[in-house]
């Protein structure tokens, strides 16, 4: 008898192909970014909520083509910054950018970009010069950053340094011709995040951005999600299993995938009786606490 596979995602980001839901904060997200306004995008949730997930939905060039942002006239590129060498240095992010995009560029540009990326010291007025070329090409740059908190520091020692980087990323932002865009990706909402900071009578970072909440899923995204996930595998959930799934992760998305998971390979294993469920749910909330995610 062939095993079957189970198909629930439990670990990592989901795939474009298999990202469920989510249509108001998509559609909230390109309607800034493919606007008059051409505008930035701060997104937000707790952990496992599927920011990360989102960006590389967002990113993929099925979802951008969907939007009229091809290949032709924007760049989309995902960063975790995360990778960014720490101590955190200006020099190193826009590195870390620029090799991101270069591959895409294969003209001179290309090289512009391989010279930049090796100069000791990369500025604001260094990127400006790349935005202007791209412009000239009738191209834009629209640059996603997850895990955006770590290069907001907001400690004494380092409230300087931030604000001047975050004062210079929103100069980018709003300069003319908008060339670039950005897209974070943060735990806390972004106006939280940077409350301590000073910018000195100018306009706060956050006001630059249009703010993206993720929340728990709705049982119609909830459904959706095992519809999706069990196509094609010979297996369904009837009310009570759905119920359950529903009922034990609250919406959360990635509670949501957990209990499916569980649930699946329980049937796998033979008839569902009280039992089952219910040593299914003691799996469940054990699993659910070693991701730190338990209720």
């Amino acid at each position: 008898m062939a095993v079957e596979i189970n198909p629930f995602w439990i670990d990592g980001p989901v795939p474009p192909s298999c990202f469920i839901g989510r249509r108001r904060e998509v559609r909230k997200t390109f309607s800034q970014l493919t606007g008059p306004g051409q505008g930035s995008v701060a997104i937000s949730g707790s952990r496992c909520t599927g920011k990360t997930s989102l960006l590389h939905y967002i990113a993929a060039p099925e979802t951008a083509a969907e939007w009229d942002l091809t290949g032709d006239n924007a760049l989309i590129s995902l960063l975790d910054c995360q990778l960014v060498d720490h101590p955190f240095n200006v020099t190193a992010f826009w590195q870390q950018v620029l090799t991101l995009f270069q591959p895409h560029l294969q003209d001179s540009m290309g090289e512009k970009l391989q010279t930049l990326c090796q100069q000791e010291q990369i500025g604001n007025a260094d990127f400006e010069v790349i935005l202007d070329a791209l412009h000239q090409g009738g191209r834009r740059l629209i640059l996603l950053l997850d895990n955006f908190e770590q290069l907001v520091r907001t400690q004494v020692a380092n409230e300087t340094a931030t604000r001047d980087f975050l004062s210079q990323l929103r100069a980018l932002i709003n300069r003319r011709p908008r060339t670039l865009s950005l897209v974070v990706a943060t735990g806390e909402p972004l106006e939280e995040l940077c409350q301590t900071i000073d910018f000195g009578g100018a306009s706060p970072f956050p006001n630059s951005f249009m703010s993206v909440r993720l929340k728990e899923f709705s049982d119609q995204e909830v459904n959706e999600l095992i519809e999706h996930t069990l196509s094609g595998t010979g297996v369904a959930f009837d009310e009570h299993d759905r119920s359950h799934v529903s009922r034990l992760s609250r919406g959360h998305p990635l509670l949501v995938q957990l209990a499916g998971h569980l649930l699946f390979e329980a049937r796998a294993a033979g008839p569902l009786t009280t039992e089952s469920y219910q040593a299914m749910e003691a799996r469940f909330r054990e699993e659910a606490k070693i991701r730190g995610l338990s209720f």
